[in-house]
């Protein structure tokens, strides 16, 4: 039950100012309970009161513009954040595209050094044997010669006008052609040598070219692809900071 304590106040005359907002003390007791509250409110008249509706409506229209404005600034901020974190995972994955082809032609140069290496093994083994060859060729020329020395010493002495005429003469030649036939051998030999030894030569230059080149490739592709790792790394930083920058922002206007 509410029990007015003071009488109303008086209505003010005509042409005068309205009245003065009136303090009144009012007793709000509890049926239920023995409590007592004292409170003070103002009554006051019908201008006065418009006049404060008008403002508190100018408020509220205020107040919905600045919560428009929260909204578009956080829905344009929701934007932002989205598309930088699509810019930043199209860079992330250009970023693996790049690194995953570069990891395919290292792995191709590596294969073509392997094939170089084979290459190489396989000319030294055929320089050997083309040695070993050649060393046969040799040995087996040197044992014809002393196999032909033993015979002649082993042959019975003859007198000397027993190789006079006709007979001499095909001596003579088959000598001459066993002699051309040891020439023609040993200039195959030192031929087989000289063209193994420059085989093996072109083999190994080639292939230390390509060491050289592909020891460059592989520090060109290390450097490239730390940097790309260092840009992704400076972007997803900025893009981590403006987000957070952005859920400050969002944080602070909703509080």
């Amino acid at each position: 039950a509410c029990r007015d304590r003071m009488s109303p106040p008086a209505s003010p005359a005509r042409g005068q100012p309205p009245a003065r907002p009136v303090r009144r003390r009012l007793s709000l007791k509890d049926q239920g309970t023995s409590c007592e509250m004292m409170a003070e409110v103002e009554v006051l008249d019908d201008g006065t009161k418009r006049a404060a509706l008008d403002a508190a409506e100018r408020r509220i229209q205020e107040l919905e513009e600045q919560l428009q404005n929260v909204e578009l600034h956080e829905a344009l901020s929701r934007e932002q954040a989205a598309a930088f974190c699509a810019e930043a995972e199209s860079k992330r994955q250009a970023a693996v595209r790049t690194s995953e082809l570069r990891t395919s032609e290292l792995q191709e140069m590596v294969e073509q050094a392997s094939a170089c290496f084979e290459t190489v093994r396989s000319a030294e083994a055929s320089a050997v044997q083309e040695r070993e060859k050649a060393e046969a060729a040799e040995l087996r020329a040197a044992q014809a010669e002393a196999s032909l020395l033993a015979q002649a010493d082993s042959l019975p002495s003859v007198p000397e006008d027993l190789f006079s005429g006709p007979f001499q003469d095909e001596l003579q030649e088959q000598l001459r052609q066993m002699s051309i036939q040891l020439a023609s051998l040993e200039a195959e030999m030192v031929q087989k040598e000289e063209d193994a030894a420059n085989a093996l030569a072109v083999v190994r230059h080639e292939n230390a070219w390509r060491l050289h080149v592909s020891q460059r490739q592989l520090e060109d592709l290390d450097a490239e692809l730390a940097q790309v790792r260092r840009l992704a790394e400076t972007e997803v930083a900025e893009v981590n900071e403006r987000l957070a920058q952005a859920l400050a922002t969002l944080s602070s206007q909703d509080s």
